[in-house]
């Protein structure tokens, strides 16, 4: 089975099944700026960075979920698109990761999120260690408002890399 073919079998077995007569989500592309103040307290806090600044996680997650809405993370690494949904009034959170120590850092977030601001709900929030081709036993069915992840982007540069190696990236990704 494709990868393609897997992703799609996993939305119709655990996404909310859109019902025209009902549902009137309506979204337009994303269109806004990006843009990031740099690094923040939060951001400096742990190990596990993520790529995407957390304004930009947030920036997106406002346009594209509504209120209320259960957001699954099934690559969570250090928790930023959960923690940032929770500063924005999510609740109905659910993370995972196949790596035990990124679940681990997101417990840890969240609860350095929780220790600075204790009025948030993390009552309903549910973190696993699975792999993503195995969630089925952590998920209930039909449950999910939206998928929100960031994938890997490849490893980190540090504006050290030697021509060639910048060649190779470049040549690499213009196959894509």
């Amino acid at each position: 089975m494709s990868d393609n073919q897997a992703l799609r079998e996993f939305i119709a077995k655990y996404a909310k099944p859109y019902d025209p007569a009902a549902d009137d989500y309506e979204c337009p592309p994303f269109a806004g700026d990006i843009k990031s103040e740099g690094r923040s307290e939060y951001y400096n806090f742990h190990y596990y960075h993520t790529k995407v600044p957390p304004e930009v996680i947030r920036d997106l997650l406002i346009h594209y979920t509504k209120p209320g809405d259960v957001i699954f993370d099934p690559f969570c690494g250090s928790g930023t698109i959960l923690t940032e949904a929770l500063q924005i009034g999510f609740t109905n959170l659910l993370g995972s990761d196949k790596n035990t120590v990124a679940v681990e850092s997101t417990k840890k977030n969240i609860d350095w999120l929780k220790n600075k601001k204790t009025t948030l709900d993390t009552s309903a929030i549910k973190l696993f260690t699975a792999d993503a081709r195995d969630l089925g036993q952590n998920i209930e069915k039909h449950s999910l408002d939206a998928i929100v992840t960031e994938l890997y982007l490849g490893p980190s540069r540090t504006g050290q890399e030697r021509r060639g190696e910048l060649q190779k990236l470049l040549s690499e990704l213009s196959n894509l």
